[in-house]
């Protein structure tokens, strides 16, 4: 009985110890997930795509996103697609619990909310593409998991740096 009992315990602690390392492990790859991509984000490569299509975008305020890829060329249509399935995929990670849902509004939201209120909310989204309803997507989930304060920090933040007519994403 005696070895029963020891056998069972140590199936057991196996199982605990196992779901533990599993969880943690889990955890763990949330977070190097979104550190990965905030440094992505600020990277070089994907730091000049945004400069160069926010430059864009802030001249072209009346065109969809189709219009500016003919009028600018194909470098601004790469820089502006870079960013548009950057953000794209941040969606995908959160939909599909592949990162730490609770750093996104801190790491990414100042930044995803200039792009939405100057360019996506109205030249993007509209084109109702599966990529274009990601993009809401994560502008809604953003909506509902940021607090109050990061959202006004946020609208405070971009306010000067926004073209005019599109300082409230709202």
């Amino acid at each position: 009985m005696e070895f029963l009992i020891g056998g069972l315990t140590t199936v057991l602690g196996v199982l605990v110890g196992g779901g533990m390392s599993w969880v943690s492990t889990i955890r763990r790859d949330r977070l190097v997930m979104a550190f990965e991509m905030h440094r992505e984000l600020h990277g070089t490569e994907l730091l000049a795509a945004r400069y160069r299509a926010g430059a864009a975008v802030r001249r072209h305020q009346g065109s969809t996103y189709l219009e500016l890829e003919q009028e600018l060329g194909p470098q601004t249509a790469h820089d502006l697609r870079l960013v548009v399935h950057f953000f794209e995929r941040l969606w995908l990670a959160i939909e599909h619990d592949t990162i730490a849902e609770k750093h996104i509004p801190r790491l990414f939201g100042d930044t995803f909310y200039w792009w939405y209120a100057a360019s996506f909310r109205h030249q993007f989204v509209p084109l109702s593409s599966e990529v274009g309803l990601n993009i809401q997507r994560l502008w809604e989930w953003l909506e509902n998991h940021a607090s109050n304060e990061q959202r006004e920090r946020w609208q405070l933040g971009n306010e000067r740096w926004l073209p005019v007519q599109r300082a409230d994403p709202e």
